[in-house]
């Protein structure tokens, strides 16, 4: 993948040798927001990493190893050893160009006289080029023997057959580990000879697949803007003239188009209006495919909207009315993902939940729209506490997932209304498993006691299934004066604390928290609210970090200052937890102005982490020594602007395998 936020062919990442997209390719027309990506190349290259199933391979210096799984048994409660077919594809993937399907050049590396290597061309200090360590299909395979042409060609034959008569669960294994090992040997020609559904000339002829995947961060869609709507065409042609399209619309169940930032919205409509049957799709994914509007929303409907449980448009031009349709014509929706889509305030959003209810209520029988939704995310939308209000009087009690992230809900300093649409009627526990208040701007007391109302306390089992939450960049009123705001991102000291104090709580009943995000601005852990806590008492930033590293799976804690003088706790009412119950697998705490010995004050805390991310912060190599010497199945490091480690050492903190 790119390196997010690096324009292509130019700075960092891995295609910078590649040649950019042309200029000349047709942008759709879409709101203001979606011209700025269109219009700005890093940008563009960003949204496409970003919304790509894929973890951010290529960001920053980050270092990797394989850890052996006996060693990862061992701080792991749920082991399986990988099946033989599984380390096969693996395998495969990696040297899908070289042993697979070898590449032109290859052929002829194996048929003709062996060259020397190139010397690698000399770089700034400064400028980041991935080596071939860092490049899993740049990686040294296993050696081949020398062959003739003809036995060269009919090895490649050979392997097309096989690939052709591949089962179909283990080709889309084959192609997910392709996109993350070795992107570049996803071709037009590999996608559709082996892995795109393909509709046969006679009964039982089709090559049937679950699932259409496109996801951006590849090469071939990121460079070449019409590719994926051209392959769309294709198949909506075949769909559309051919007599045996049924066997191939009966067996896709998916389609997933990530960050195609260009596609036009009527490549998709044409690709589901295309054959004379409707489809069973379960799942459509679209983030980040800009031009994807109501329009579309209607042909989806139209087409497979009696089968649908799964609808992302994050990041598109769909509006309020969007609602509506999926209302009227989506029962078994379950997820429902609308971040970053303009237009969605308070008065518009209402109207759409008005229709809703209204459309419901006419239908012969009633029914009760988005009946079955569990999961709706709404971050980076203009909604406020009114389309909030509307929104959870209709679905607030059944919700698993809700993301308010970045929204206008809260503005009065509050979260009543809220916490009035989660809390159910019957008083019973919340279903609530993932909550996202990330960017709000609340008073602190306020939230407090808002989680309080969700969270067990000592002794307590009740009230809450709670297991993620995302509080970044949370800014607290200062007054009561709603025009006057701190003026800082993240959680003050007293905060911070207090809700280390509930979470630890919660956990001590037995609460297993999957994750906790409070993430920020630099600031001091010692600034105290502005808002008198109740129960509050004194503490150091080690009371707090304990708190939260003996509770929680996933910690990330960015902005903190950690001088080691404030490590030390006050109480003891936290002690270090039993190597063989450590639950911290992944700490993140960038831009946190870390010093090894705050980092070696804090490794009694660690011992199972898997990840670890310190990015912009003052440590050296020798505390990162420590820390790996700490932590056996350690994985995964990013130290991306760490000064005081070289840059070499930043991508390489483990020395390659022999």
């Amino acid at each position: 993948m790119v390196g997010a936020g690096a324009p292509v062919g130019q700075g960092s990442g891995r295609w910078r040798q590649t040649k950019r997209r042309g200029g000349s390719a047709s942008r759709p027309a879409c709101s203001p927001r979606h011209a700025q990506i269109l219009a700005n190349d890093t940008l563009e290259t960003q949204v496409q990493n970003d919304m790509s199933p894929f973890p951010p391979t290529y960001r920053g210096q980050v270092s990797r190893r394989h850890v052996p799984e006996h060693i990862r048994a061992r701080y792991m409660h749920e082991y399986k050893l990988p099946t033989l077919p599984a380390l096969c594809l693996e395998v495969a993937a990696a040297h899908f160009s070289t042993h697979i399907l070898p590449t032109p050049e290859v052929l002829e590396a194996l048929t003709g006289p062996s060259k020397a290597r190139p010397k690698r061309a000399r770089r700034d200090k400064d400028e980041y080029v991935p080596d071939d360590e860092d490049i899993p299909q740049a990686k040294e395979a296993p050696a081949l023997p020398r062959l003739s042409p003809d036995d060269a060609r009919a090895w490649h034959d050979r392997n097309k057959v096989w690939l052709q008569h591949l089962p179909a669960q283990y080709m889309d294994k084959l192609y997910e580990r392709m996109c993350e090992h070795s992107p570049l040997s996803i071709t037009k020609e590999v996608l559709s000879c082996y892995i795109l559904p393909q509709v046969g000339s006679a009964p039982g002829s089709s090559r049937l697949r679950e699932r259409i995947f496109f996801p951006a961060s590849l090469p071939l869609f990121s460079q070449d803007t019409k590719c994926a709507a051209l392959l769309l065409a294709t198949l909506a042609g075949s769909l559309a003239l051919s007599p045996h399209a049924a066997e191939v619309v009966g067996a896709l169940r998916a389609v997933d188009l990530h960050g195609l930032t260009r596609l036009p919205a009527g490549a998709v409509v044409r690709l589901l209006k295309a054959p004379r049957m409707p489809w069973h799709l379960a799942r459509v994914t679209l983030p980040g495919c800009l031009a994807v509007d109501d329009a579309t929303i209607e042909a989806l409907i139209a087409a497979t909207g009696a089968s649908l449980t799964h609808l992302d448009v994050t990041m598109t031009s769909v509006s309020p009315m969007a609602i509506s349709v999926l209302g009227r014509g989506a029962p078994r929706l379950e997820r429902l993902h609308l971040a970053w889509c303009d237009g969605f305030v308070d008065e518009r959003v209402a109207e759409a939940i008005s229709t809703c209810i209204a459309q419901g209520m006419a239908a012969r029988p009633p029914v009760i729209p988005f009946r079955h939704l569990s999961t709706l995310d709404v971050s980076h939308t203009s909604m406020g506490d009114v389309a909030l209000g509307s929104v959870c009087g209709l679905v607030g009690p059944q919700l698993a997932s809700l993301d308010v992230s970045y929204t206008q809900v809260g503005e009065a300093g509050t979260l009543e209304v809220l916490a009035m649409g989660l809390r159910s009627a019957s008083a019973g526990p919340s279903r609530l498993e993932h909550l996202g208040l990330a960017g709000l701007c609340v008073h602190a007391s306020a939230l407090v006691r808002f989680l309080r109302a969700f969270l067990p306390g000592h002794g307590e089992s009740r009230r809450s299934a709670l297991r993620s939450l995302r509080l970044d960049d949370l800014v607290e009123y200062s007054r009561r004066d709603p025009t006057s705001l701190q003026g800082r991102c993240g959680l003050s000291g007293d905060t911070l604390h207090g809700v280390a104090e509930m979470v630890h709580a919660a956990s001590m009943a037995g609460h297993h928290w999957e994750r906790v995000s409070v993430g920020g601005d630099k600031r001091p852990a010692s600034a105290p609210s502005h808002w008198a806590l109740p129960g509050q008492s004194h503490y150091t930033l080690g009371d707090t970090l304990a708190l939260l590293m003996n509770s929680v799976v996933r910690l990330h804690v960015g902005g903190l200052e950690m001088p080691a003088s404030h490590l030390a706790p006050l109480h003891e009412h936290t002690p270090l937890p039993d190597p063989a119950q450590r639950r911290l697998r992944a700490w993140h705490a960038p831009a946190t102005a870390l010093r090894d010995d705050a980092l070696l004050a804090l490794l009694p805390w660690t011992g199972a982490l898997e990840s670890v991310s310190l990015d912009d912060t003052l440590i050296t190599p020798t505390s990162i020594d420590a820390l790996v010497a700490a932590n056996p199945a350690l994985a995964w490091i990013s130290l991306s602007q760490c000064r005081g480690v070289p840059v070499r050492q930043r991508r390489r903190v483990w020395a390659p395998s022999p």
